[in-house]
């Protein structure tokens, strides 16, 4: 597998997280109102500093705000939200 340097180097893009979940919200994503207010960003946080210090196991050294623990939480996440529950999907209002 190649390597990706720049993932080491690259910051996330933080402060579009908001817009980010609304959009997707919009398209039938089910967050919580209001979850891009604040608790998105402490979920984003505190799963980040989970992915930094197990990185550091394998003694690789990785800030909370890379792209490579975006990768890796993105990577995380694959196969664990298809065993949840399926969500009843969001309707448009009537007209």
């Amino acid at each position: 597998m190649p390597r990706y340097p720049w993932l080491l180097t690259q910051t996330m893009d933080i402060p579009s997280l908001p817009a980010r979940l609304k959009a997707l919200r919009s398209v039938g994503v089910p967050y919580p109102p209001g979850y891009e207010n604040g608790p998105a960003q402490k979920d984003l946080q505190a799963q980040a500093e989970k992915i930094a210090q197990n990185l550091k196991v394998g003694l690789v050294t990785a800030q909370t705000n890379r792209e490579i623990i975006a990768v890796i939480g993105y990577l995380q996440r694959l196969g664990t939200d298809i065993k949840m529950a399926p969500v009843a999907p969001t309707t448009a209002a009537a007209k």
